[in-house]
Protein backbone atom coordinates (compact mmCIF):
# COMPACT_ATOMS: atom_id res chain seq x y z
CA UNK A 1 0.00 0.00 0.00
CA UNK A 2 1.20 3.35 -0.80
CA UNK A 3 0.20 6.80 0.44
CA UNK A 4 -2.11 7.43 -2.24
CA UNK A 5 -4.06 4.35 -1.31
CA UNK A 6 -4.11 5.71 2.21
CA UNK A 7 -5.01 9.02 1.31
CA UNK A 8 -7.87 7.07 -0.52
CA UNK A 9 -9.07 5.10 2.97
CA UNK A 10 -8.15 8.65 5.63
CA UNK A 11 -9.93 10.73 3.51
CA UNK A 12 -13.26 10.18 4.63
CA UNK A 13 -12.83 10.47 8.58
CA UNK A 14 -12.97 14.92 7.85
CA UNK A 15 -15.57 14.49 5.32
CA UNK A 16 -17.60 12.58 7.10
CA UNK A 17 -16.74 13.33 10.62
CA UNK A 18 -17.02 17.30 10.38
CA UNK A 19 -20.16 17.37 9.34
CA UNK A 20 -21.65 14.15 11.89
CA UNK A 21 -20.00 16.40 14.91
CA UNK A 22 -21.57 19.40 13.64
CA UNK A 23 -25.18 18.02 13.33
CA UNK A 24 -24.90 16.55 16.91
CA UNK A 25 -22.88 19.43 18.42
CA UNK A 26 -26.29 21.21 17.21
CA UNK A 27 -28.69 18.68 19.22
CA UNK A 28 -25.76 18.50 22.12
CA UNK A 29 -26.86 22.76 22.54
CA UNK A 30 -30.19 22.79 21.33
CA UNK A 31 -31.03 19.92 24.06
CA UNK A 32 -28.68 21.36 26.82
CA UNK A 33 -26.71 17.86 26.60
CA UNK A 34 -22.79 19.30 28.20
CA UNK A 35 -21.34 15.73 28.39
CA UNK A 36 -22.08 15.68 24.76
CA UNK A 37 -21.00 19.12 23.72
CA UNK A 38 -17.64 18.27 25.59
CA UNK A 39 -17.06 15.10 24.15
CA UNK A 40 -17.62 16.92 20.57
CA UNK A 41 -15.34 19.53 21.26
CA UNK A 42 -12.70 16.34 21.78
CA UNK A 43 -13.95 14.91 18.51
CA UNK A 44 -13.24 18.13 16.59
CA UNK A 45 -10.27 18.38 17.80
CA UNK A 46 -9.24 14.54 16.47
CA UNK A 47 -10.62 15.57 13.53
CA UNK A 48 -8.50 18.73 12.68
CA UNK A 49 -5.55 16.24 13.51
CA UNK A 50 -6.84 13.81 11.21
CA UNK A 51 -6.96 15.92 8.35
CA UNK A 52 -3.39 16.92 8.77
CA UNK A 53 -2.94 13.42 8.44
CA UNK A 54 -5.44 13.29 5.13
CA UNK A 55 -3.95 16.02 3.66
CA UNK A 56 -0.22 15.14 3.72
CA UNK A 57 -1.15 11.48 2.38
CA UNK A 58 -2.87 13.47 -0.07
CA UNK A 59 -0.07 15.82 -0.98
CA UNK A 60 2.94 12.47 -1.15
CA UNK A 61 -0.24 10.38 -3.18
CA UNK A 62 -0.05 13.35 -6.18
CA UNK A 63 3.22 12.49 -7.24
CA UNK A 64 2.41 9.02 -8.10
CA UNK A 65 -1.02 10.29 -10.11
CA UNK A 66 0.98 12.06 -12.16
CA UNK A 67 2.82 9.31 -13.60
CA UNK A 68 -0.46 8.26 -15.08
CA UNK A 69 -1.12 9.68 -18.87
CA UNK A 70 -5.42 9.64 -18.96
CA UNK A 71 -5.23 12.23 -15.75
CA UNK A 72 -5.16 16.34 -16.14
CA UNK A 73 -3.03 18.17 -14.16
CA UNK A 74 -6.05 20.79 -13.42
CA UNK A 75 -7.69 18.26 -12.03
CA UNK A 76 -4.77 17.73 -9.09
CA UNK A 77 -4.17 21.47 -9.17
CA UNK A 78 -7.86 22.09 -8.45
CA UNK A 79 -7.80 19.48 -5.86
CA UNK A 80 -4.99 20.47 -3.97
CA UNK A 81 -6.10 24.15 -3.86
CA UNK A 82 -9.86 22.80 -2.16
CA UNK A 83 -7.40 21.04 0.47
CA UNK A 84 -5.38 23.60 1.34
CA UNK A 85 -8.53 25.66 1.81
CA UNK A 86 -10.36 22.55 3.70
CA UNK A 87 -7.34 21.67 5.84
CA UNK A 88 -7.14 25.18 6.80
CA UNK A 89 -10.85 25.65 7.74
CA UNK A 90 -10.52 22.25 9.35
CA UNK A 91 -7.67 23.14 11.63
CA UNK A 92 -9.68 26.61 12.63
CA UNK A 93 -12.30 23.93 13.78
CA UNK A 94 -9.63 22.55 15.98
CA UNK A 95 -8.19 25.59 17.61
CA UNK A 96 -12.02 26.69 18.07
CA UNK A 97 -12.74 23.55 19.71
CA UNK A 98 -9.39 23.53 21.88
CA UNK A 99 -10.11 27.30 23.11
CA UNK A 100 -13.04 25.88 24.19
CA UNK A 101 -12.00 23.32 26.26
CA UNK A 102 -9.67 25.15 27.73
CA UNK A 103 -12.01 28.13 28.64
CA UNK A 104 -13.88 25.17 30.70
CA UNK A 105 -11.01 25.16 33.41
CA UNK A 106 -11.82 29.21 34.15
CA UNK A 107 -14.82 29.21 36.46
CA UNK A 108 -17.28 31.80 35.50
CA UNK A 109 -16.50 31.45 31.37
CA UNK A 110 -19.75 29.69 30.78
CA UNK A 111 -21.80 32.24 28.87
CA UNK A 112 -18.81 32.64 26.89
CA UNK A 113 -17.98 29.42 26.19
CA UNK A 114 -21.47 28.93 24.85
CA UNK A 115 -20.89 31.71 22.71
CA UNK A 116 -17.65 30.33 21.26
CA UNK A 117 -19.44 26.89 20.94
CA UNK A 118 -22.60 28.51 18.97
CA UNK A 119 -19.58 29.80 16.44
CA UNK A 120 -17.77 26.30 16.45
CA UNK A 121 -20.93 25.06 15.31
CA UNK A 122 -21.90 27.51 12.26
CA UNK A 123 -17.91 27.10 10.98
CA UNK A 124 -18.34 23.57 11.40
CA UNK A 125 -21.70 23.77 9.40
CA UNK A 126 -19.49 26.10 6.86
CA UNK A 127 -16.06 24.01 6.33
CA UNK A 128 -18.58 21.13 5.77
CA UNK A 129 -19.25 22.75 2.75
CA UNK A 130 -15.58 23.41 1.91
CA UNK A 131 -14.77 20.03 2.62
CA UNK A 132 -17.74 18.27 0.50
CA UNK A 133 -16.35 20.32 -2.77
CA UNK A 134 -12.79 19.00 -1.93
CA UNK A 135 -14.19 15.84 -1.63
CA UNK A 136 -16.14 16.55 -5.40
CA UNK A 137 -12.63 17.64 -6.80
CA UNK A 138 -11.07 14.43 -5.70
CA UNK A 139 -13.19 12.10 -7.04
CA UNK A 140 -13.14 14.12 -10.18
CA UNK A 141 -9.39 12.94 -10.60
CA UNK A 142 -10.16 9.28 -10.49
CA UNK A 143 -13.78 9.80 -12.68
CA UNK A 144 -13.41 11.46 -15.96
CA UNK A 145 -17.04 11.66 -16.51
CA UNK A 146 -17.86 14.96 -15.40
Amino acid sequence: MNLLHAHLIVNHIPVLGIPFASLALGYALIMGKEEIRKGLLWLFVLLSIGAIAVYYTGDEGKESKRNWSRIEESRIETHEDAATFALGGTLLLGVIAAGCLALSAFPGSGKLQRRVVWILLFCGLFVSTILARTAFTGGAIRHGEE
